[in-house]
């Protein structure tokens, strides 16, 4: 998104953020749970350091700096579920997080994290 004009410029494959929190509000996650219908109250906020696959939209022109590289560490899969009592989790351990040094969402909805706590 532009920050200026507001507008999508682009759509991509995967971003990667640093300083990476993992937030879940609870007003929205007791609705889901109360509901049993998914509703928007999760999601992850960082610094978006870098971008992969771009395809412009609608021909609207962008510029990115794909200097930063995904870090060499062991980056583990992330899961939510909004129907369970959990927050975000490490896949592999069920171990709940709240933030981690760098994520990486994939557009198809994976998410993983590098030191996540």
């Amino acid at each position: 998104m532009s920050m200026k004009t507001r507008l999508v410029v682009a759509h991509a494959e995967w971003i990667t953020m640093e300083s990476v929190d993992f937030v879940v509000t609870p007003s929205g996650k007791k609705r889901a749970l109360e509901s049993g219908q998914r509703n928007v109250h999760a999601f992850i906020q960082g610094q978006v350091v870098q971008v992969g696959g771009l395809t412009p939209y609608k021909n609207r022109e962008f510029r990115w700096n794909e200097s930063f590289m995904f870090g060499s560490e062991d980056p583990q899969p992330v899961k939510y579920d909004p129907f369970s009592e959990k927050g975000f989790y490490l896949r592999e351990t069920g171990e709940e997080i709240t933030r981690a040094s760098l994520a990486r969402v994939f557009r198809t909805g994976g998410i993983v994290a590098c030191d996540a706590i």
